[in-house]
């Protein structure tokens, strides 16, 4: 048997090379008519209310960023969770390290504690409830809470201040003779009496 030895043919060896065309020769896009641009006119009318003013927007819109806010202590918390954690590191109780055999110096190491409790070092006077006197739980529960918006020598701006509910109850009674507000506690009952407003 013989082998053939001949080559396998290219099929596309005979086609010719791709020539360039110049830019001149190419019609790149048939011709068009001219389009004039022309400008967009505005609307002719407009939708606006009678009583609406766009000069007052912003002497409002300043007047109500710069107004205090009285919301209810409940509604403030329920507003913001940093708020509520906020309040809640403030009045959880913590494990303090007691030294039992000298007490004293645990109170003169947090100067703090005894500048905000002024009355810790005086004697409780002893009170003796008239027949007519109320329980604090019995006022109204919501206090006013207030936000201060400028800064003042005893509050900074943004201080939370939360209204007193007993001077809530003595200004809200006119020609009453106002009763004897208690609050017991475990060791003590504290008065309000009307003279120390």
């Amino acid at each position: 048997m013989v082998e053939s030895t001949k080559e396998p043919e290219l099929p596309y060896a005979k086609v010719p090379e791709v020539t360039y065309v110049p830019l001149e020769g190419r019609k790149l896009q048939a011709e068009s008519e001219y389009i004039p641009i022309t400008e967009k006119q505005p609307p002719v009318f407009k939708t606006k209310a009678p009583i609406q003013n766009t000069e007052s927007a912003a002497m409002a819109s300043g007047k109500i960023m710069n107004a205090e806010i009285v919301l209810k202590a409940k509604d403030l918390l329920a507003i913001s969770k940093e708020t509520r954690d906020e309040l809640r590191q403030a009045i959880s109780m913590r494990r303090v390290p007691v030294d039992i055999h000298n007490e004293s110096e645990i109170e003169t190491e947090n100067p703090q504690q005894v500048d905000s409790l002024p009355f810790m070092h005086k004697e409780l006077e002893e009170v003796h409830l008239r027949p007519d006197a109320i329980s604090i739980d019995e006022l109204e529960e919501p206090c006013s809470v207030m936000i201060t918006t400028i800064d003042t020598p005893q509050m900074p701006k943004d201080s939370i201040v939360v209204g007193d509910i007993v001077l809530q109850y003595l200004e809200s009674i006119e020609n009453e003779v106002p009763k004897q507000v208690t609050r017991q506690y475990v060791h003590a009952v504290y008065s309000w009496r009307h003279d120390n407003v």
